[in-house]
């Protein structure tokens, strides 16, 4: 199994329900905090059974070794070889609930169908994490439009259908093709009706903050991005990405921050304007032996991702 390939289906899926949720109901009994202390959440929870309190929770020093550590085996068993100028990649991301507040690793993910994992509620669970800034075209005199680094606010959110704990890196791999079949069911509306799924985090001013920064959790570079989480997290109901889904079936309940909460996000991506880059995607690829964003754009000559895993 490898982790590598994105599924543009899965993407754009996420876009379409994310987009369907624009009048939403405050949901009764359910409200974002600081520190849930590990309130139970059923792995697929239905609209009878939804937590008083939800938290995105800062991953322990220990949890970030024993992740970074698990990706580093893997590597070791299925090596990854250099392709259009990157070696791998990883995303990691970072939030705070004041501007005055440190930042705090919370999550990854990985270019596996906008795969990784955020830790809510004390435990990780598997999440599809897209943000994203859009590329803007420009004219050249020789070669026609093109496209260049995208200059208005990103935006995007992160969507997770299950909430079974994920205990190690191995059995978040191990789980990562019955997640996505379970993802794609609810989406399309074959699961019961009940069923709810969150979306979380959802930003749309999304700028870079750093073009090429020392990675906080990885031995190698990084480009850093900064949002306001500047909407609800929201309780969604299936089918809200299905081509035939009913208006009220992409509707869902708003989940309030608790007062005082102004929190923001930030994402370190190693490896931005690659095929395997969130944010900034690849630009120009097919005029160019090596990635025309990561020669003119990204992080050229950046570490490899074992190489960024295996350092201290």
């Amino acid at each position: 199994m490898t982790v590598w390939p994105r599924s543009r289906m899965v993407r754009q899926m996420v876009g379409a329900v994310a987009l369907g949720a624009a009048g939403a109901s405050i949901a009764a009994g359910t409200q974002l905090v600081r520190h849930a202390r590990a309130a139970p959440i059923a792995p697929q929870p239905n609209a009878h059974e939804l937590p008083q309190q939800l938290s995105v929770d800062a991953l322990s020093q220990a949890e970030v070794d024993e992740i970074k550590q698990g990706l580093l085996a893997y590597l070791r068993r299925k090596p990854l070889v250099r392709f259009d100028g990157v070696a791998g990649c990883m995303q990691w991301l970072f939030l705070r609930n004041d501007a005055n507040e440190p930042w705090s690793a919370v999550g990854y993910s990985l270019p596996s169908h906008l795969r990784g994992a955020v830790k809510i509620n004390g435990a990780l669970r598997t999440a599809m994490i897209s943000y994203s800034i859009t590329p803007d075209m420009a004219v050249g005199r020789l070669r026609g439009a093109n496209s260049v680094p995208g200059t208005r606010p990103g935006s995007g959110s992160i969507t997770v259908t299950s909430f079974a704990r994920v205990a190690t890196f191995e059995q978040w791999l191990g789980g990562l093709d019955d997640q996505q079949q379970d993802a794609l069911r609810t989406f399309r509306g074959e699961v019961p009706t009940t069923r709810r799924f969150l979306q979380l985090a959802p930003v749309s001013n999304l700028r870079v903050a750093s073009q090429r920064t020392r990675c906080t959790l990885l031995a190698a570079d990084c480009r850093r991005y900064v949002s306001d989480v500047d909407d609800d997290a929201r309780w969604s109901r299936p089918g809200g990405a299905a081509a035939n889904a009913t208006p009220d079936a992409m509707v869902g309940d708003r989940i309030p921050l608790a007062p005082g909460l102004r929190t923001q996000l930030a994402i370190e991506d190693m490896c931005p304007f690659s095929r395997l880059g969130m944010v900034e995607g690849a630009i120009n690829t097919r005029a160019h032996p090596v990635e025309r964003g990561i020669a003119d754009f990204g992080l050229p000559g950046n570490a490899s991702l074992s190489d960024a895993l295996s350092q201290k």
